[in-house]
C-alpha cells in the first residue's frame, strides 16, 4: 500500500467537476489518514495481516471507467487498483489484489486500507464472508 500526503489542497476547476468521478474527491481526507494509521498499528498487534479478504470480482466495475482510477491487471496474481488526485496523475492511495477463478478478488488484510474508508461500504457489500477453501 502506498499513501502519499497530498500538498496542493486546491479545488480542481470548473470543468473537471463535471467529469465522472469527481464527487468521489478527495479519495483521503485528513480523517482517513488518521484512521488508516490506527488501522495499521492495531494490524500489527491484532491481525493476522496475511489473512486473506474475498470480494467478487463486481467490486471492480465501479472503477473500470472512472476518470480517478486506474486497474492493472497486466498480471492476475499481483494486480493493483489505484486512487488518483485531481490531476490524474498522482496516486493517493493504491491496494493489491489478485483474481482467483476469475470471477473471486483475494486481498491481503495487510493491503485492505490502501481502499479509502469512505470506498469501504461498496466493497463490504461485494464481500465473500463464507469459507471459500481455495488453495492460494
Amino acid at each position: 500500500m502506498k499513501l502519499l500526503y497530498l500538498l496542493d489542497k486546491g479545488s480542481p476547476a470548473e470543468e473537471e467537476e463535471e467529469e465522472e468521478g469527481i464527487a468521489d474527491l478527495p479519495w483521503l481526507t485528513e480523517t482517513d489518514l488518521v484512521q488508516i494509521q490506527q488501522e495499521l498499528l492495531f494490524q500489527r498487534k491484532k491481525v493476522d495481516i496475511s489473512k486473506p479478504l474475498w470480494f467478487r470480482t463486481d467490486v471492480l466495475s465501479k472503477y473500470k471507467n472512472h476518470g480517478y482510477c486506474e486497474i492493472d491487471m497486466a498480471n492476475p496474481f499481483s494486480c493493483v487498483l489505484l486512487f488518483l488526485d485531481y490531476d490524474k496523475k498522482h496516486i493517493v492511495t493504491s491496494t493489491l489484489f489478485e483474481i482467483h477463478n476469475g470471477n473471486i478478488i483475494m486481498i491481503r488484510a495487510r493491503d485492505f486500507p490502501g481502499v479509502p474508508p469512505k470506498e469501504r461500504n461498496h466493497w463490504q457489500h461485494y464481500q465473500i464472508v463464507d469459507n471459500l477453501r481455495l488453495h492460494i
